[in-house]
């Protein structure tokens, strides 16, 4: 790996790489779907259930005073604003929400892609290696035929040598 999958925080080791070729391929269903809930709500991460409610309930019925009801205005004006404004905020995060979801849509669509073309060159060099290992009594044939020529040759000139050490 090179300099960009050092900036990217990408590089690999090399035992990664020597699963793929035992049948090694199970990928684990879990990791799958709890990669995808991460902090998310899920049948196993339920929010926590509760209900708003600032004022006390009025268990019986009383009169209210003219203080109380001017404080209950004015608490009521600041819970339309809260409303007014939880609203807005969760209409946000809403769309926070559906714009990661692209986001990890396109990035699915990457390790797809990537996955697929990793297949393709590793066809493509297991092609190479067949192509590679025919070729092999080739050159078993060749090597063959030069220690003949060498063993031919070297016997030539034991045989010269033979004859002017006789001479």
């Amino acid at each position: 790996m090179g300099f960009l999958a050092q900036r990217l925080g990408v590089e690999k080791s090399a035992k990664q790489d020597n699963s793929l070729g035992s049948g090694n391929h199970q990928i684990n269903s879990n990791s799958i779907i709890n990669g995808g809930a991460g902090g998310r709500f899920s049948p196993t991460n339920n929010p926590e259930w509760g209900n708003i409610q600032s004022v006390p309930t009025v268990d019986k019925s009383r009169p209210l005073t003219p203080s109380e009801a001017k404080a209950l205005t004015a608490h009521r004006k600041q819970v339309a604003e809260l409303r007014k404004s939880s609203r807005i905020g969760y209409q946000e995060l809403q769309r926070i929400d559906n714009h990661e979801a692209k986001i990890h849509a396109s990035w699915g669509k990457y390790v797809q892609n990537n996955a697929k073309t990793g297949l393709k060159q590793a066809r493509i060099n297991a092609g190479v290696g067949r192509t590679l290992h025919s070729l092999r009594p080739g050159y078993a044939k060749a090597n063959a035929s030069l220690e003949r020529a060498d063993n031919s040759a070297q016997n030539q000139i034991n045989a010269l040598a033979q004859q002017m050490n006789q001479l």
